[in-house]
């Protein structure tokens, strides 16, 4: 976790879901993207300078995937300074979720709504839990 930067907190990290559901795949794949992204963007871009920092996370496309489900998200982040300069990123994600293992890759496309999720060619990230 990043330390706290002007005023900024970092936030916690979900609980791996407790079922193995479209739904709970979703909401998972949504908290631990916003909170990755906004720590990240903590860690890596945010000053003292720093007047404003968001970060938005939207759910694209969802289907089942042998014993889980493939969740395809968009992530946008900004943030501004005293001097109005602005920094800004986005970009589209997806996750493998199942109830004993979570996977975030990053497809070739930076738009989710561009990709076919069961046939995407994506580059793993990493495991999210196991």
């Amino acid at each position: 976790m990043p330390d706290p930067v002007a005023g900024y907190e970092p936030r916690p990290y979900p609980d791996p879901p407790g079922e193995d559901s479209e739904t709970a795949a979703e909401e998972f794949a949504l908290a631990y993207e916003r909170a990755i992204t906004y720590n990240h963007w903590l860690a890596n871009n945010i000053s003292e300078d720093t007047d404003s920092f968001s970060v938005d996370v939207t759910a694209g496309p969802t289907e089942e995937a042998g014993n889980g489900y493939l969740v395809g998200l968009d992530w946008s982040a900004y943030d501004t300074t005293e001097e109005d300069a602005i920094g800004e990123a986005s970009g589209a994600i997806v996750y493998y979720i199942a109830l004993r293992v979570g996977i975030r890759a990053y497809p070739d496309s930076k738009s989710i709504h561009d990709v076919s999720l069961p046939s995407c060619d994506c580059t793993v990230l990493g495991t999210v839990y196991c």
